[in-house]
């Protein structure tokens, strides 16, 4: 079986197009990974940032949405009644969130924080804030 000439250069052509398909398409992976591997960088420059920063200050913070009348969530990621369930935030971190929060200019919407000991959702029963009048708020023990 013999090929011409011709076919074989058409055949050349073909895998000359396929292995620049190929090789294009190895490229933008190597991009894609390479900003996943910064985006990965870049969080764990931040989680260490924040384990610094705790280690500084062993106090962590609950942050209370007055807005959505829940606490944050872990890596505010969301609002909770569960307390067991809420985040603890660093003074840094809880800072910048309440700070945040305020720029909405009404102050019954704005984001509290409450120092949170490591035992305080262990604790039965749990408190529970109750808002009775914009900026005063009142404990009360669950189940009253």
């Amino acid at each position: 079986m013999t090929i011409d000439v011709h076919e074989a250069i058409r055949i050349a052509g073909e895998g000359a197009r396929q292995l620049g398909e190929i090789a294009h398409s190895a490229r933008r992976q190597v991009v894609e990974l390479t900003v996943e591997l910064e985006e990965a960088r870049q969080e764990l420059g931040r989680l260490r940032a924040r384990d610094e920063q705790r280690d500084a200050d062993p106090v962590l913070y609950l942050l209370w949405s007055g807005k959505h009348q829940g606490w944050w969530r872990p890596d505010a990621r969301g609002h909770t009644a569960d307390l067991d369930r809420a985040g603890r935030y660093t003074r840094a971190e809880a800072v910048l969130h309440v700070v945040a929060s305020a720029q909405c200019g009404v102050r019954e919407q704005v984001t509290s924080m409450v120092a949170a000991p490591d035992n305080w959702a262990a604790q039965s029963p749990a408190p529970v804030v109750l808002a009775v009048d914009p900026g005063v708020q009142v404990e009360q023990e669950a189940g009253r």
